[in-house]
């Protein structure tokens, strides 16, 4: 269970990380993008500590914080798509 939460972690940080690499490096987006993925992680990590290690069973908090982060992951990859044709 804790290796899921590793790879959606992983693709959040990776979906954060074009966009920051897509955009301008100013100040102001260094530090809005990464306030946003704190923000859009959070969720996960709470999840991921409060799940107990002996329950074989997927709890409730875990699957919507699964689900949070993969539709973040899922808009700030359409972002990246639009950056991306922009620049072209």
């Amino acid at each position: 269970m804790e290796s899921v939460i590793i790879v959606s972690e992983l693709f959040l940080l990776t979906s954060f990380g074009l966009i920051l690499f897509l955009r301008k490096r100013t100040s102001k987006n260094v530090i809005s993008t990464i306030l946003l993925y704190l923000i859009s992680a959070l969720p996960l990590i709470i999840a991921g500590l409060n799940t107990p290690q002996s329950n074989l069973s997927t709890p409730l908090a875990l699957g919507l914080s699964l689900i949070y982060t993969w539709l973040v992951v899922g808009i700030s990859m359409l972002f990246c798509i639009v950056l991306l044709l922009k620049t072209k």
